[in-house]
């Protein structure tokens, strides 16, 4: 029986180096501009979710063609935070018009850039939605 536990020592410790290969291998077949939907690690605006909202509010520019219309509503913005945290590929999903749609795009293009997400401890590229509120006050 002691002669089996160095060969189940040496077979587990091979699998866990081969596991980390395939999974380095697998990252390195993606092709760079794809993005994941989910990490393992999901993108984060620096400072957190907080931060983000306190940028936002400072840096939105109500459109004065909304004002006029009193328009108000959620302006939903999907982006990519690529594996250096910049942003790319930004569209606006449901669409309000009024300027609502290009101030939540300026908006987010304008956000400094992010902590990436990760997937096996590699920084990838992934999708990301978030609501862009505008109130009236």
């Amino acid at each position: 029986m002691k002669p089996l536990v160095p060969l189940l020592f040496f077979f587990t410790l091979f699998g866990l180096n081969q596991n980390k290969a395939i999974a380095q291998s697998y990252m390195d077949s993606i092709p760079k501009k794809t993005a994941l939907y989910f990490a393992d690690k999901m993108p984060e605006f620096p400072g957190g979710r907080i931060a983000m909202e306190t940028f936002i509010r400072k840096n939105l520019q109500y459109p004065t063609e909304a004002k006029e219309n009193i328009i108000q509503g959620k302006v939903f913005v999907k982006f990519i935070v690529n594996s250096d945290g910049s942003i790319s590929d930004i569209l606006s999903l449901r669409r309000m018009g009024y300027g609502l749609d290009e101030e939540a795009i300026r908006l987010v293009r304008s956000m400094p850039n992010w902590i990436p997400g990760k997937q096996n401890g590699i920084a990838v590229n992934v999708y990301m939605t978030i609501p862009i509120k505008f109130v009236l006050n």
